[in-house]
């Protein structure tokens, strides 16, 4: 499709065929508007009337399908007036104006709520709240929008989540800025599914771009060499959705910043369970059968060399670039089964950390967290997809740069998942039997790079 820098994103759309956006056009259009807008709000300056009218499109040369987004000057989109709840008139589109906007106050995070209406526009081909400009202003006061899933049964929960906070009655409920708001919706494309989710071939949409998710397994094996590959084209990117009750999980390919949905390859997911903690605390009052501080590798059992690190009394693994696994662990003996493995796993900069379990021959599993507070269980093996075997969003996670113990009690091939322990899921695969411990970090777009720490290993008979 042609594009004109002086024709309107509204004018974009109308052009063409009716219907949702793809999660990642809409990711794409929603973080170049928020660039836009929160280079307003640096010089203190609200928009205070954000609606597609509001942006210029400009041909994006090298992906001619998707434009790119230019904020127009705000004297030019002329906003509807209307009148506040307490009878002045003000200035705004009652679509998408805030709920202080309507009582005659405009903040940073009222382009915020605007911008999350649009989101909902574009993801739902409707607005989220509909009537006569009186019914609109109630609506804004005092009434919650349906999830967008609720007219788009495509979108995940993950974004439904993003969504609503940003529509959150109260400005200081909504996202901190409006950059962060359009990084979440970004991050909730990288979180795991918990439902089984049919594998999808195709590629992403027409336009974005499409690279390899870089595998650097720095794991340094005896009988094997340390692997540094790009995965195969046939692990890039399939399609991007994501989590609530159902999410999706992060490895093979990315393309514009979005992660693969990934082959569930029949692996049965268990009940959930919550609030458990007795059979951890009863595991792990014993006398581990291995430990290791991890604040240094004096007896030289442990992958050194970046990105695998001693440093500050724990063990590092550097993500260098943006979407990228690395892996360090054991370099040798000994080799676990039945095992109940803890750690404490500190996310600093990094996505996503955690351990590794029954690594043999480039096989194994993982038990991951996730920044934005989700925990999944992959199985991975050479040449292939891996294949989820439980994702979900939890509160058990603590926030920011905490540690956060983690505990996997592995019994055949029966695994329970601990964080701080409360149990937060448990799974049956029998695929692998045994194998060394390690440990995981993966750096997810926009993240450039990042690191996690990883200290007091122990291992228990389970």
């Amino acid at each position: 499709m042609e594009t004109r820098y002086e024709s309107s994103f509204l004018d974009w759309l109308k052009q063409r065929p009716p219907g949702p956006l793809l999660l990642q056009d809409v990711a794409h259009f929603i973080h170049q508007a928020a660039i836009a807008l929160q280079d307003l709000h640096n010089h203190h300056v609200v928009h205070q009337s954000i609606t597609p009218s509001s942006f210029f499109i400009r041909s994006n040369h090298q992906f001619p399908s998707l434009p790119d987004l230019q904020l127009a000057d705000p004297g030019r989109t002329a906003p509807t007036s209307g009148i506040s709840s307490s009878g002045q008139p003000i200035s705004g589109t009652p679509t998408s104006m805030a709920p202080e906007q309507w009582r005659g106050t405009a903040v940073p995070a009222t382009d915020q709520y605007a911008l999350a209406i649009m989101a909902y526009q574009l993801l739902t081909w409707r607005s989220p709240l509909q009537g006569t400009q009186e019914q609109l202003m109630h609506q804004h006061l005092y009434v919650q929008p349906q999830p967008p899933s609720t007219f788009n049964p495509r979108i995940p929960p993950a974004v439904n989540a993003v969504i609503l906070q940003a529509l959150a009655k109260r400005p200081e409920d909504r996202y901190p800025s409006i950059i962060a708001f359009a990084n979440a919706f970004q991050q909730a494309l990288q979180v795991p599914n918990a439902i089984s989710t049919p594998h999808i071939a195709s590629p992403p949409s027409v336009g974005t771009p499409y690279h390899t998710f870089t595998t650097s397994n720095s794991f340094n094996f005896r009988s094997e060499k340390t692997v540094n590959n790009h995965l195969s084209s046939s692990n890039q990117l399939k399609e991007l959705l994501l989590l609530g009750a159902a999410f999706l999980i992060v490895v093979s390919g990315i393309g514009f910043g979005y992660f693969s949905i990934l082959k569930n390859q029949h692996s049965t997911i268990a009940q959930i369970k919550h609030g458990t903690p007795s059979l951890a605390s009863t595991v792990t009052s014993g006398t581990p059968i291995f430990a290791d501080n991890l604040r240094s590798n004096t007896n030289g059992r442990w992958t050194e060399g970046e990105p695998c690190v001693f440093t500050g009394g724990s063990y590092h693994i550097l993500g260098p670039r943006t979407n990228s696994r690395q892996l360090c662990g054991l370099t040798e003996a000994p080799v676990f089964d039945d095992a109940a493995i803890q750690v404490d796993v500190s996310l600093l900069t990094a996505d996503i950390a955690g351990v590794v379990f029954r690594y043999s021959d480039r096989k194994f599993y993982d038990f991951e967290i996730f920044r934005i507070g989700a925990v999944a269980s992959l199985r991975y093996q050479p040449g292939a997809d891996p294949t989820v075997l439980m994702s979900k969003k939890t509160s058990a996670i603590a926030p920011g740069n905490q540690k956060n113990r983690l505990l996997v009690i592995t019994k055949k091939g029966n695994f329970k998942f601990y964080i701080n322990d409360v149990l937060v899921g448990e799974v049956q695969d029998g695929s692998y039997d045994r194998g060394v411990i390690g440990f995981i970090v993966k750096i997810v777009a926009p993240t450039p790079s990042g690191e996690a720490s990883f200290s007091n290993l122990k291992v228990f008979k389970p």
